[in-house]
């Protein structure tokens, strides 16, 4: 995986581009395990109970200073690594460098690349690819001892021309929509649900399913979605920013304007 000239030179099977990109926090499990073993720099050794040191200090740290609880196994619920640790995770990346020593940039230029996949906005995928690969450099040239896992690997040398061949934006096309509706799906099973057969059950779990319908889903009142400032890196990566600016602009002139002609014909009236 890190012998970049190589794996260059290799033919892809590009039919495995339809499974699209992982944007979630498989990526902060990476900088972490990096982290548990960058004093031996060996990422499988007998340093056991070294790592294992290492392991629980990390974990004090960002919970002392950052509230951030990762590698915690939850009883019933997977581990504590989620979307949103890995999103508070790349947030703030000097903070989270000091700490787990791992350098700076790195953190910064995954997060920006997380940020853009996940935005929904259009990708210049020319720019976003030479990023990445930038990015699989740098990293190869700071810790060539830890092997990158694939699913960087797969953003990092991939994420350009898998990224041409959806229609989509990847961030519309993530399973973060699918992690959100696990909670539904564990609500209408504990309290809105049949037990008497598994039959009945998924029937009753079912109904409250089909709000996901794209008939039934219009019906719903929606609510602002609170949108993530991306840094100036990550805004060079999307397309016509400038000109998504500009529209907003002329939108706003024009509600200036509409308002100034309500105004005006009030007045008028009351003359």
């Amino acid at each position: 995986m890190n012998d970049l000239k190589k794996i260059k030179q290799l033919r892809c099977n590009e039919d495995n581009y339809k499974f699209g990109l992982s944007t979630l926090y498989c990526w902060m499990e990476c900088i972490l395990h990096i982290s548990y073993n960058i004093d031996f720099k060996e990422a499988r050794g007998n340093n056991i109970i070294l790592k294992q040191n290492k392991r629980k200090q990390i974990q004090s740290d960002l919970k002392s200073q950052l509230s951030i609880t990762v590698d915690i196994v939850k009883q019933g619920h997977g581990m504590t690594n989620d979307g949103n640790t890995g999103r508070r995770f790349f947030a703030h990346p000097e903070a989270v460098s000091n700490i787990i020593e791992v350098d700076q940039k790195l953190i910064e230029r995954f997060g920006n690349i997380l940020h853009v996949m996940a935005s929904g906005c259009e990708i210049d995928c020319d720019k976003f690819e030479r990023y990445a690969y930038e990015t699989a450099e740098l990293f190869v040239h700071l810790y060539s001892w830890y092997n990158m896992p694939p699913s960087v690997h797969k953003v990092l040398i991939h994420g350009g021309a898998i990224m041409k061949k959806m229609i989509l934006p990847i961030g519309c096309l993530s399973e973060e929509a699918q992690e959100a509706g696990n909670k539904v799906f564990k609500a209408a099973r504990a309290h809105t649900s049949r037990r008497c057969s598994r039959i009945v059950n998924n029937e009753d779990i079912m109904h409250i399913l089909i709000s996901s319908d794209s008939v039934v889903n219009k019906l719903r009142v929606s609510k602002n979605k609170k949108v993530k400032d991306l840094t100036a890196e990550a805004e060079s990566l999307l397309i016509n920013n400038q000109n998504n600016n500009q529209i907003d602009n002329m939108e706003i002139d024009n509600e200036d304007n509409c308002s100034m002609e309500l105004n005006s014909d009030e007045s008028l009236m009351d003359l």
